[in-house]
């Protein structure tokens, strides 16, 4: 999964879980370490198997770290769907993110497809920081409006209108 992360495909697989996405990145980074102690071990010379085998040590270690890290802040980034709507055999979802205390909230309009029943392809359309609050509507059949909520003084409210092709 993480390969496919970095892959730069245009669009994002999850699960629909949020604990099953939690596994997969623990099981991800366990294998990591796992294929390095694999490899180490099919090195024969001493000296360079020595050597291989501390920096297998120390990517299980640094696997280990990566896997706790994971599991104990993936829910730390708030998802909040704010509004969706269905056309055609497609699902909108315009989704609040939340960062945390030090930063502004944004909205993200994403297309998300469900396959299976258990994982999810989520495109990024459109998005914005600054704003905590919209709406999503058709216009026509290939025009989706999304309608931004004033944020503060310094953020007016704003309608933008994407093409889908």
């Amino acid at each position: 999964m993480p390969a496919l992360f970095l892959s730069g495909w245009p669009v994002d697989l999850y699960f629909k879980s949020s604990n099953a996405n939690t596994a997969a990145v623990v099981i991800s980074w366990l294998l990591i370490g796992l294929a390095m102690v694999v490899f180490a071990r099919m090195v024969r010379q001493g000296l360079w198997r020595g050597i291989a085998m501390t920096f297998a040590v120390l990517g299980v270690l640094v696997s280990l770290l990566m896997a706790f890290l994971g599991s104990a802040f993936s829910n730390a980034v708030g998802r909040d769907v704010v509004a969706s709507v269905n056309q055609g055999g497609s699902h909108f979802q315009l989704v609040r993110t939340n960062a945390g205390a030090t930063t502004d909230f944004g909205l993200v309009l994403e297309k998300t497809q469900t396959f299976f029943g258990v994982l999810e392809t989520r495109k990024r359309l459109w998005s914005r920081y600054h704003v905590y609050q919209g709406s999503l509507s058709f216009s026509g059949k290939d025009t989706l409006v999304v309608t931004v909520d004033p944020y503060g003084q310094e953020y007016p409210a704003d309608t933008v209108k994407i093409e889908l092709r």
